[in-house]
């Protein structure tokens, strides 16, 4: 019960203290009570039974399991040896001198900045002792559809194409995660300072009922995002490319499941995130800057892309390895600066390390970052200002009022949208999550329906083909027809959203878009 509250209900340590104390009074209570009927009932009963019954209370009350979890430092230490908790480890991403100046002498001191992991290796251990994990990856895994519809990782492209995959049918899929996190109010004057850098890891192999709950992400680690920039991403992801590099080997990675030896091999299948990361580890120059060519998936340039909305030039990785060896090669900072900005590339990737990852297809483009918070935020904020502010046809007190008392459906009543404000429509950002985008996507079809007429449908209609559109790349199960008729959609979208808000001009996510099909195709 207190290992429930604290991880399930985030109590504090001063509750489950006082909840442990407070039970073992009560306990106290009762023995003393008992006791007390005893006398009053059985006065002809020996003394030294008396004292047998409370010695054998007392007894057990000091050896009652709350003692074991009564202060933060025992539930630790119970996690740790009877329920597999993987102790975190403290790692230093680098450090720095710093020069402190005084009225007659200087002093120089080094400040290491450092980040937490939870090792990969005994991570896998502690995984694969649930044996519900176990027998979906080995005894009774997933298998490929055989109908032509894309249900999980092994119906993807990747997985059939992929070296390590082909010599080991039952490898385990490993997909990267990375995000950031503001810890304080984000309107605040101290964001950015305290944004955290996190990293998950998942295991594709695991069933959909399973990778969508919360319990089958798992957490590698964090670290102040200021120190990543500063410091890169080597020393943080160490652990975790030298597991994945090991589970690559023909001898794989071994591992011991109580007296059982088991050998895992492995690979990793991709890595997601919001594109500024995913450019940054990827070797690839920054969506904003002023580079010629942005993309990671290909080579168009920006005066291309918001020219033609077909998927074309992709990136191939061969090519990518040879112009990173032609930057490398080039001795004079100004080419090599040209160089960089004319192929979109920094230089190298972290990941350069893996030899079975190939880097202009394993950073699939974020659907929640490009298209929830990117393409479907822009145009829902054109839409609500041609029908309130220039066709006038609804009010913003009107529309709040609409999203207020909708029937929500039970898988949408937790993630109702906020109010929307003109500020959030005419100057700024609508401020939904991103959860809360999906049920405005479902949604606002049926409360606009009555709005629908020869003034508004092209409008209307257009935001209708971007939620078909979000419903094919979103859903859990698609077939290669319907994913290539989405690449039709999505020109068709573009093209009329080009035509529709020429004052709502397209943004880079709107190209990252036309990419989204591919991915479900090699990721699945």
């Amino acid at each position: 019960m207190i290992l429930e509250l604290k991880e399930n209900h985030h109590m504090n340590e001063s509750g489950t203290s006082l909840i442990s104390s407070t039970l073992m009074e009560i306990l106290e209570w009762f023995l003393e009570e008992l006791e007390a009927k005893l006398v009053q009932e059985s006065s002809d009963i020996h003394a030294e039974a008396f004292s047998l019954v409370k010695q054998q209370g007392r007894k057990l009350i000091m050896n009652s399991p709350l003692l074991e979890v009564n202060t933060e430092h025992k539930i630790k230490k119970y996690l740790l040896d009877k329920c597999g908790l993987v102790k975190p480890q403290e790692i230093v991403l680098g450090s720095e001198y710093n020069v402190e100046v005084q009225s007659d002498s200087e002093t120089i001191s080094e400040a290491e900045e450092k980040a937490m992991i939870v090792p990969m290796v005994e991570q896998l251990t502690q995984l694969f002792t649930n044996r519900e994990i176990y027998n979906y990856t080995f005894t009774a895994p997933v298998n490929q559809s055989s109908d032509n519809v894309i249900r999980n990782a092994k119906d993807g492209s990747v997985y059939k194409n992929h070296r390590i995959c082909q010599l080991y049918p039952d490898a385990l899929l490993i997909q990267l995660y990375i995000d950031d996190v503001e810890m304080v109010n984000p309107l605040g004057s101290h964001t950015k300072k305290n944004k955290i850098t996190v990293f998950y890891w998942n295991l594709l192999n695991l069933p959909n009922h399973m990778r969508s709950s919360l319990k089958a992400i798992n957490l590698y680690g964090f670290a102040l995002s200021t120190s990543i920039k500063k410091f890169g991403y080597q020393e943080m992801l160490r652990n975790f490319l030298q597991t994945i590099q090991q589970l690559e080997t023909p001898d794989g990675l071994l591992i011991r499941l109580g007296n059982e030896p088991v050998i895992l091999h492995g690979t990793l299948i991709s890595v997601s995130g919001d594109g500024l990361a995913l450019n940054e580890i990827g070797g690839f120059k920054s969506i904003g800057s002023l580079t010629f060519k942005f993309c990671r998936n290909c080579d168009l340039d920006r005066n291309e892309i918001f020219k033609s909305f077909v998927e074309r030039n992709i990136r191939a990785f061969p090519q990518h390895k040879e112009r990173v060896k032609k930057i490398q090669a080039e001795p004079t900072k100004i080419v090599r600066d040209e160089m960089c900005k004319t192929y979109g590339i920094n230089g190298e990737s972290i990941f350069s390390t893996l030899q079975n990852f190939d880097i202009t297809k394993g950073l699939p483009q974020d659907l929640m970052h490009n298209l929830l918070e990117g393409v479907q935020e822009v145009e829902i904020r054109a839409l609500l200002f041609r029908l309130i502010e220039d066709f006038k046809v609804l009010t913003y007190q009107n529309l709040n009022h609409l999203l207020k008392s909708f029937p929500y459906p039970e898988s949408l009543k937790s993630s109702k949208p906020s109010p929307i404000d003109r500020a959030h429509v005419v100057s700024g950002k609508l401020r939904q999550s991103a959860s809360q985008m999906i049920s405005l996507l479902c949604v606002m079809p049926f409360l606009l329906e009555p709005y629908h007429d020869d003034q508004t449908a092209s409008f209307i209609d257009n935001f209708i083909l971007l939620a078909k559109i979000s419903n094919i790349l979103l859903s859990f199960e698609v077939d290669r027809p319907t994913l290539d008729l989405s690449r039709y959609m999505i020109e068709k979208h573009h093209s009329r959203y080009q035509t529709l808000y020429p004052e709502f001009p397209m943004t880079p996510k709107f190209h990252l878009m036309i990419h989204a099909p591919s991915y479900r195709i090699q990721d699945a």
